[in-house]
Order: C-alpha cells, then structure tokens, then sequence
C-alpha cells in the first residue's frame, strides 16, 4: 500500500494513493506493478489538452534482472 500527500510542489496531485505487487520471474528475475490514483486541487492543475485534471490514474509495470 502506498499513500502521498502534497501541498507545496505547483501541478502535483494534492493526494496519490495506490498499491505495489511484485513477483519473482524466475531464479534472477522480479516483475513489479505499480498502480496509482492521483486526486487534485479543483481548476489547479491542467493536462495535455489544457483541461482541468480533478484526478489521475497510473500503471506502471518492471521488470528487473538480478546476474
């Protein structure tokens, strides 16, 4: 489990929160994913179309080797 919050840093969601899950590929291997919600302070801050974002979501997914 994982939980941010932030009310210093411009264009930054005022809370993340979400969950991490890792597995192991393998004898030398781990495959981690990575999910997040983001929410934002209302008409803050603005994404690619310069839409207001009230909230955000995030996948993240890696893969690592370990020799």
């Amino acid at each position: 489990m994982r939980l941010e919050g932030n009310k210093e840093l411009d264009d930054e969601p005022q809370l993340r929160y979400g969950v991490s899950v890792s597995f192991r590929a393998g004898r030398y291997g781990s495959l981690t994913f990575d999910y997040l919600r983001s929410r934002f302070k209302h008409n803050f801050a603005t994404g690619d179309n310069d839409k207001f974002l009230s909230a955000e979501n995030r996948l993240a997914a890696q893969f690592s080797l370990a020799f």
